[in-house]
């Protein structure tokens, strides 16, 4: 019996006695597997001062290794969909922890840059990103109404880290040095192995004795055995179709891409993890530059954890339990991130302005985020997350290749005249010159799937999405902290950017998809709000002109990308199914990976531009 599925309106499920919706605890420890093997991502801002100072590099140069790890976070949703089909998923996101601090530990060893690039590049960015695919093919077995809360509360687990690392890390960086920080940051992330122990799929404790199953068992609608962790099973996907059966139908990759929603989600992915990269690597830097002290500039981070978790939980709740649907919230989520990004070099002329900013910023970028999985989910279904992701991160990869150049174009530039630098001795660091232009049923073990998925539009909507929103969230994490320094704030104070956007990124990565899970609006709609917020965020951000202005289009830059994140991978589980969330994580970084390559370029060029003297 053929299951049929309507993509571009796709069917909330309610809780109900079933037992559905009420895993809570594998959400919980998804969050904490989360809290270790991120942390990087939120802390990429004090990484790269870090790599500027140890190897006594330009800003162009020292952002190779923060780009090729994004890029690689974002396709290695393509590596995930291949291991699939011979692994479980939960023994690939071993795999991935594994690598994840395998990583770090190598890259406290590293002689140069280009070591540098393939320790905490290649392999500590694969790791991550086989973690982000595989726990939000785990959290999204077990949710079916609260997909976006359940995902937001994953998500959360990236936002406490920027709470409780930034100030960690420069205490380890100033006891042990930069590599020794590296060393035993190595270590604490080993713990996300022994999380990711507790998180066996279901799927691994079927019956061994069948001779006749297949390594990777055939992906269902939902899971077939939940007992471990819940008291009942999961409700089938529309009542009606048995919860073990395969879709016939092998071109729907193929339908995927012919619908013009997976183009919309792939560029939204891209923006939006774009976009964090950019604010987390280079806050804490631009608000040193502003003139604040490198421990001000820091708090940033941790200001910022709190708008950011509002827009990983709280924005993605609003749109479970209101009538917004998924693809407004991320359009207005855009809207708001473009428009403080747009204000945030200009107008961010004090600290205050410059954490108002980011607050924003962290919060937007965090429900961008947190709702790109969701509009996958939503109109491909679970199972193409993995294919949207991966397709996300290619379409972004020649992004985060050029972000060495568009860093060391924008931000290596002489100190503006008139600014004050507060930053003492020990935090202050030194500058080179301007840098010369230079649907939920498709089988995850069955390559029909794929096809099948590549057919459906939405598929490139969503992969579109997700690479537009990761590539705004890379571009607003990595140079959030330096704009703040810009705009005159102490690197101290430019670094609270980061901590103050925390709130309403776990707004939008909580909030927002809670609000489309209880039916306030579709997720879908609160996607599109969320990008459209976004973008006009972002276009505000370099317009700001002072830090409290800066650090309010801050907050909403981080609510909506937050969000759409959090929601990208709900969106691909619901339209596309759990067994091609890989294949859509690869192919997100796919879309993103020329944004990478051109990114050190981009950042040489925007940024001394910016910065060039009126």
């Amino acid at each position: 019996m053929t299951n049929e599925v309507t993509p571009l309106q796709p069917e909330k499920t309610k809780g109900g006695p079933d037992g559905a919706d009420t895993c809570w605890r594998v959400a919980i420890i998804a969050s904490l597997t989360t809290f270790f093997t991120t942390v990087t991502i939120k802390n990429s801002g004090i990484i790269f001062i870090g790599l500027i100072e140890r190897l006594s590099m330009n800003r162009g140069q020292a952002a190779w290794p923060i780009s090729i790890q994004e890029g690689a976070i974002l396709t290695a949703g393509l590596l995930v969909h291949f291991l699939q089909q011979k692994m479980p998923i939960d023994q690939i996101a071993l795999l991935g922890t594994v690598l994840t601090w395998s990583g770090l530990v190598a890259s406290a060893f590293t002689p140069s840059v280009t070591w540098m690039s393939v320790t905490y590049g290649i392999v500590h960015g694969c790791g991550t990103g086989m973690m982000l695919v595989t726990l939000a093919i785990l959290v999204l077995e077990y949710f079916q109404q609260y997909r976006g809360a359940a995902t937001g509360i994953r998500y959360a687990g990236e936002t406490f880290t920027a709470i409780l690392f930034p100030y960690v890390l420069l205490y380890l960086r100033r006891s042990f040095g930069f590599n020794g920080m590296l060393l035993l940051l190595g270590g604490i992330v080993m713990n996300s192995s022994a999380l990711m122990l507790l998180l066996k799929m279901p799927h691994s404790s079927a019956n061994k004795q069948d001779a006749n199953r297949k390594p990777y068992p055939p992906w269902g609608g939902h899971i077939k055995d939940n007992s471990r962790y819940c008291k009942s099973k999961l409700p089938n996907v529309n009542g009606t179709m048995p919860i073990n059966c395969e879709i016939e139908d092998r071109s729907e990759l193929l339908v995927m891409v012919r619908k013009p929603i997976f183009y919309v989600i792939i560029l939204s992915g891209v923006v939006g993890n774009y976009s964090e990269n950019i604010f987390l690597t280079t806050i804490i830097d631009f608000a040193t530059d502003s003139g604040v002290s490198l421990a001000t500039a820091t708090s940033i981070i941790l200001y910022t954890s709190a708008t950011d978790l509002l827009g990983r939980v709280a924005l993605p709740l609003f749109a479970d339990k209101t009538s917004v649907k998924s693809k407004s919230l991320v359009l207005c989520c855009h809207v708001l991130l473009g428009l403080f990004m747009m204000l945030l070099p200009h107008h961010a002329t004090s600290f205050p302005l410059l954490l108002s900013i980011s607050l924003c910023i962290a919060m937007f970028i965090a429900c961008v985020i947190t709702m790109k999985s969701l509009l996958i989910a939503d109109y491909f279904g679970y199972k193409q997350i993995s294919v949207m992701y991966g397709l996300s991160g290619l379409v972004a990869l020649p992004l985060f290749i050029a972000n060495p150049r568009i860093l060391g174009k924008f931000m290596e530039i002489p100190e503006r005249p008139g600014s004050s630098n507060v930053m003492s001795s020990e935090d202050s660091h030194s500058r080179t010159p301007i840098e010369a232009p230079t649907n939920a049923a498709n089988t995850a073990d069955n390559p029909s799937g794929l096809r099948a998925t590549l057919h459906n539009p939405i598929f490139y909507v969503i992969v579109l999405s997700s690479a537009t929103v990761h590539y705004s969230q890379v571009v607003f994490a990595t140079t959030i902290v330096d704009y703040g320094k810009d705009k005159g704030a102490p690197l101290v104070r430019a670094t609270s950017i980061i901590v103050y956007s925390s709130a309403t990124d776990l707004i939008g990565r909580l909030v927002l998809p809670l609000l489309a899970d209880r039916n306030f609006l579709r997720r879908s709609t609160l996607v599109m709000w969320c990008h459209l917020l976004l973008g006009l965020s972002m276009t505000l951000l370099p317009y700001v002109p002072s830090f409290a202005w800066l650090l309010l289009v801050s907050f909403c830059v981080t609510l909506f990308t937050s969000c759409l994140i959090t929601m990208k991978v709900v969106l691909m589980a619901d339209y596309l199914g759990l067994g091609q969330v890989p294949a859509c994580y690869g192919a997100v970084g796919l879309v993103v990976l020329p944004l990478i390559l051109t990114a050190p370029r981009l950042f040489i060029t925007l940024m001394s531009s910016l910065r060039q003297p009126s």
